[in-house]
């Protein structure tokens, strides 16, 4: 991902040259970091689907409204 970056600010130059859209050249260097930040974030999505769905299946445990506080927190 940095290589790519790299790339492209080094090779500014040689696009505008080669005729290369401004928005293909964007594309390149967003695509890997979506990329990434998508597999950063997974982990933190699941345990809060997880937070949810046990505030959900386990309401009895909870006191008074807890599970929808638990729920809530989960969610955010």
């Amino acid at each position: 991902m940095l290589t790519c970056m790299v790339s492209e600010i080094i090779d500014i130059e040689a696009a505008r040259e080669a005729k290369i859209p401004y928005e293909f050249r964007v594309l390149i260097v967003k695509f890997p970091c979506s990329v990434a930040l998508h597999m950063s974030l997974t982990p933190e999505i699941d345990q809060g689907l997880q937070i949810m769905k046990y505030a959900n299946n386990q309401a009895d445990l909870f006191t008074e409204n807890g599970d929808h506080l638990s729920f809530l927190l989960g969610f955010l």
